[in-house]
């Protein structure tokens, strides 16, 4: 099963190391390919490149953001 996070943040917060946690747990289980999708420099891309999971650079630049939405929706097709 292909499972997709999305994270906007771009510091390390209670909501960020929650879902490393997740991650950590996920990544243990051969059944889930995990992947995120956060802002491009953020902690969160570093804790995933040290940790070997796959980081999908997104824009997020509010609620109307059509090529962050575009880059999701592609994603998804693409990973089924």
């Amino acid at each position: 099963m292909n499972v997709l996070h999305l994270n906007s943040e771009s510091t390390w917060r209670g909501g960020e190391q929650q879902l490393c946690n997740l991650l950590i747990e996920l990544k243990t289980h051969s059944e889930y390919q995990i992947y995120v999708m956060g802002r491009k420099n953020s902690v969160l891309e570093s804790w995933c490149i040290d940790n070997k999971i796959e980081f999908i650079q997104g824009i997020f630049k509010g609620s109307s953001d059509l090529i962050t939405s575009w880059k999701i929706a592609s994603l998804c097709r693409k990973l089924n």
